[in-house]
């Protein structure tokens, strides 16, 4: 899972096709979102938060302090950054369009200068050091609602593969500080019991079949634990969220580009505890990083809006 931050930037900018099965957590930039100034704004607005751990805040350009909004939060893969994890999923650059704030944090650096998130005993703190991200990401999520004017009813986390394991694990420990969360190409916790959120959460897993990184039906990581599959995490939220039996709705889409065709089928469970709906989308012959097209991008946005907080 090594990521050359300066390669991917090289390659963002070349016209060769993108590798599905590439070893890398965060994805090339492209479509309309290549080149977003991820800059923020100067003024009274705050324009960092986290203390020691500081992150940009990413406003939309209507942003109005008199009046509550929601917060997007990016949950970058391991060996990349807040940065180039937000340029590949294209979240800030539809914060105007959709009235939403972005944060983008970092995770602390490994032994060989990898940034992580210690978010399973899976994935990813390998050399132990036992830092605590959860307080980390939940303090800047009280934070933002109390300097930013975010809706505490209206916080959505997005992450990929290592920051998927991430949200997931804010989902099962903290869910009363979030709404939704949408995990890319991650998992979660082996034993089912160990997550026990205190409310229903929104949860959106999206996973593709030829994934050799952290694989659909679930397996082994390097750091020598297990972790469930796409399927069985979806299984798991559905019963946490008490969703009635039931076929679920579906619908095809094309959310990669690097695969011909609607590759995707989008399953969702309704009618869950508290709005807290379940989705499963299958990108059939998708990597480990997707060549994801713009309609992936606006699906994303949209369907984490799309939760409403009690």
């Amino acid at each position: 899972m090594k990521f050359l931050a300066l390669l991917l930037l090289l390659s963002a900018c070349s016209e060769a096709p993108v590798d599905n099965n590439q070893d890398a957590d965060a994805g090339p930039l492209g479509g309309d979102d290549a080149g977003q100034n991820l800059v923020a704004d100067a003024g009274p607005r705050p324009a960092i938060l986290g203390g020691d751990r500081p992150v940009s805040v990413l406003y939309p350009d209507d942003y109005d302090a008199s009046q509550t909004w929601p917060l997007i939060m990016v949950l970058h893969g391991y060996s990349a950054s807040g940065t180039i994890q937000n340029g590949y999923l294209g979240v800030s650059a539809r914060g105007s369009a959709n009235g939403f704030i972005t944060l983008a944090p970092d995770g602390n650096r490994d032994l060989g200068g990898n940034r992580f998130w210690n978010a399973t005993e899976a994935c990813c703190d390998f050399a132990g050091s036992g830092v605590d991200d959860l307080g980390y990401l939940t303090g800047l999520i009280d934070e933002a609602i109390e300097r930013l004017h975010v809706d505490p009813q209206r916080v959505y986390l997005v992450g990929h593969s290592n920051g998927g394991f991430m949200a997931n694990r804010i989902a099962c420990d903290a869910a009363d500080k979030v709404t939704a969360v949408m995990n890319i190409a991650g998992a979660g916790f082996l034993d089912e019991t160990r997550c026990q959120p205190s409310r229903s959460v929104g949860y959106i897993q999206v996973h593709g079949t030829l994934d050799n990184t952290i694989n659909y039906n679930g397996g082994t990581f390097q750091s020598g634990v297990s972790y469930p599959g796409a399927e069985t995490m979806a299984e798991r939220w559905r019963g946490l969220n008490s969703c009635p039996d039931g076929e679920p709705r579906s619908r095809p889409l094309d959310l990669d580009a690097a695969v011909p065709g609607d590759e995707a089928n989008v399953q969702s469970w309704n009618d869950c505890e508290g709005g807290a709906d379940v989705q499963l989308w299958t990108l059939t012959g998708g990597g480990h990083v997707p060549n994801f097209t713009n309609t992936f991008r606006d699906e994303l946005v949209a369907e984490l809006l799309a939760y409403l907080g009690r």
